[in-house]
């Protein structure tokens, strides 16, 4: 049988795949079941804080990873700043 390569965190949060509730329940759990995660989750948050031109996905992606690290200011500010999607809005 052949084995599946795990899905890294790193993998769904800087590639340009669909990023939606589905992956974002798929971070959570994956960070609450193996909290040694969490360091992962930080260290993503702060390449996507670092590009300096963002797409309005990335500013989804970024604005999701500081509300669930605990930056909820700063979250707020970048997800009202994104492209407007339903996602943005939730």
């Amino acid at each position: 049988m052949a084995q599946v390569p795990e899905i890294e965190l790193k993998d769904i949060l800087l590639s340009n795949s669909s990023f939606g509730p589905n992956e974002i329940t798929f971070i959570l759990t994956k960070v609450c079941n193996d909290y040694s995660q969490f360091p992962n989750l930080k260290e993503v948050t702060g390449v996507l804080e670092s590009q300096l031109e963002r797409t309005p996905a990335a500013s989804v992606r970024l604005g999701v990873c500081q509300y669930m690290i605990g930056n909820y200011e700063t979250a707020i500010a970048t997800l009202e700043n994104a492209y407007g999607g339903a996602l943005a809005y939730f």
